[in-house]
């Protein structure tokens, strides 16, 4: 099978014969640029500027991450080292478990690519957005964490997820009825992968919960959200903007931090599902009755 590996060899002599890329590429390769920041930047989106539009990134990008996640314990592809051992692993490069695909890429694809696409008239933004993306891409290339294949199936992956978020989205605004199948369906087939990746794969139930815990909180969380909340932005000003959304991302950080720190081994899984229903019910709930 086709994996472009080769190509790896090339981008590894480069960054021996340049040093300071490995120091570049390993921080833009840090959870900070491939998961908090745009995480970050699609609350903000749901919470202040655009519910409809932060909903459908939110949706493309947890199913996109849940499902590369399970590919990659279905597919169990061995790191580009282990196929190659001519390849170095770079230290601290976030790279555990399985290569196909690239989590970071499927991660960042479903973000940072939607917000542009929604956002393309505001054309700087547009671009740094998809630089940011790209980077990211390069970056696990250069890093020979994964292989070309790898970050194509991740490019792929989160493109389908976000197509069946839009499609989804719409479908669920036809009626009540429309709503409620729409979410059955993605936690009933979510659900089927989570059990086959439990009975049928070699991953532990920690891995496992790792991404499960987002997506099944963030379905709780909207249909909360749509039972008895029905959200809708109010009129802000610049200033109001920054309260409120300095005051939900401060509780969020808590919801998932606590967990995760009291009890590792199932924390990011209890934090996962407090910090979705925080952001796409409960806050928005407080936003509509109190002066945020």
């Amino acid at each position: 099978m086709w994996t472009g590996i080769e190509l790896l060899h090339i981008l590894q002599d480069i960054r021996m014969d340049f040093p300071f890329l490995e120091d570049f590429f390993l921080t833009i390769s840090s959870r900070i640029f491939y998961m908090i920041i745009p995480i970050m930047m699609v609350v903000a989106i749901y919470w202040l500027f655009d519910r409809e539009k932060g909903e459908i990134i939110t949706l493309g990008c947890l199913s996109a991450t849940f499902t590369s996640s399970i590919i990659k314990l279905i597919v169990a592809q061995p790191r580009p080292w282990i196929l190659d051992p001519t390849l170095e692993r770079v230290p601290g490069a976030h790279a555990d478990g399985y290569s196909l695909p690239s989590g970071h890429t499927t991660l960042s694809a479903s973000t940072y690519l939607p917000m542009a696409w929604y956002y393309r008239n505001k054309i700087i933004l547009a671009i740094i957005l998809v630089v940011a993306a790209i980077l990211i891409m390069v970056a696990r290339l250069m890093l020979c964490v994964h292989t070309p294949l790898d970050i194509i199936t991740g490019i792929i992956t989160a493109i389908v997820m976000v197509l069946i978020a839009i499609k989804a989205v719409e479908i669920g605004k036809r009626s009540e009825r429309a709503y409620y199948t729409v979410s059955a369906a993605y936690i009933v087939l979510f659900t089927i992968a989570v059990l086959y990746a439990c009975f049928y794969t070699e991953a532990e139930l920690k891995e496992i919960l790792q991404t499960s815990g987002f997506f099944y909180g963030l379905m709780i969380g909207r249909l909360i959200e749509h039972r008895y909340v029905g959200y809708t932005i109010k009129e802000r000003t610049k200033g109001q903007k920054v309260k409120a959304y300095l005051i939900g991302i401060l509780v969020a950080a808590v919801l998932l931090a606590v967990p995760h720190l009291a009890v590792p081994e199932v924390g990011t899984f209890i934090g996962g599902i407090l910090l979705m229903i925080w952001c796409y019910a409960l806050y928005p709930m407080i936003m509509m009755k109190k002066d945020l």
